[in-house]
């Protein structure tokens, strides 16, 4: 059919009011991809969690991961469950994701014999156990819930008789996070959480947390000391999120501006994903959720 010049101008006016739209369509600073308790084995499921099926979740994740304009892309932690060897699976599957890689250390990793330990860091491709790192005017911090616990220690050394001295004291405090397979964060690393805080916050940098233990809502996975880590944190109004993992079937609640979530776990359901891509606004955080992951959006109040 010809065009008319009515026709002609119409078009040209639909057109011209489509650019004018998707320009004026606010895009993220940036977006990020997150996935945790993936903990595969090969072995047959126990209760909800479905060891083998890790393989094909975390396929067709870093599928999705690789279709998107991503930053980088952060694993929270327990890869697998037990066997060193279940690294020779995962990884390579991992290494597929072609954006940069972050890893955060979980209860899981030291499930393994403690004969690994020396190895666990260089296999997963860490060089340090906590860690930042910036983009933008964003600094993202990631901690080691580790840092004193039962299950990275070895058997009869020192450290290990220390630490279950204190969980044994700990414990009689008769609060749910004081379990083996919880931790806690150092003095150390605590000093180091502080420092890093007091320099964002001076250089204006908005600042998100990732750690394997979660501390709000404070639950059965917190951190041993999940109340002084989470009251060091909302001493620096820099801070806009906590993002953990742990607990799989994951958690939320926002407190004093700061927002506590928890990312589901993969391993959990025999062919339900769970994972989740976060694009980064200047005033929210706007999490699309796959499989069990409900999406959210957290607005950033400062």
């Amino acid at each position: 059919m010809k065009l008319n010049r009515y026709n002609f101008l119409l078009v040209f006016l639909v057109l011209i009011l489509s650019i004018i739209f998707c320009d004026s369509v606010e895009k993220p600073e940036f977006t990020f991809g997150v996935v945790t308790d993936i903990q595969y084995m090969d072995a047959e499921p126990h209760k909800s969690r479905f060891y083998r099926s890790s393989v094909k979740k975390l396929e067709e994740c870093v599928q999705v991961f690789n279709s998107k304009d991503l930053e980088f892309v952060i694993q929270l932690g327990d890869l697998i469950e037990k066997d060193f060897a279940s690294y020779d699976t995962i990884m390579p599957i991992l290494e597929k994701i072609k954006h940069t890689k972050y890893h955060v250390l979980g209860n899981h990793e030291f499930t393994i014999r403690s004969r690994y330990y020396d190895s666990l860091m260089d296999r997963i491709g860490l060089e340090k156990r906590y860690y930042d790192f910036k983009i933008n005017s964003w600094r993202f911090i990631v901690l080691d819930g580790n840092d004193i616990s039962i299950h990275s220690t070895k058997h009869g050394s020192e450290e290990r008789k220390e630490v279950e001295e204190l969980f044994n004291t700990l414990v009689k405090k008769k609060t749910q996070n004081m379990q083996r397979w919880n931790g806690s964060i150092g003095e150390q690393q605590l000093e180091w959480l502080q420092n890093k805080l007091e320099k964002s916050c001076h250089d204006k940098e908005k600042v998100i947390i990732f750690c394997h233990f979660p501390v709000l809502p404070r639950e059965w996975h917190s951190l041993w000391n999940d109340e002084e880590v989470y009251k060091t944190i909302e001493a620096y109004d820099c801070v806009v999120a906590y993002i953990s993992g742990h607990n799989h079937w994951g958690n939320y609640v926002l407190r004093n501006n700061i927002h506590y979530l928890t990312i589901k776990g993969m391993v959990e359901t025999a062919d339900t994903n769970a994972f989740a891509v976060v694009e980064v606004y200047p005033d929210s955080l706007n999490v699309i959720g796959y499989g069990r992951e409900p999406g959210r959006t957290l607005n950033i109040i400062k």
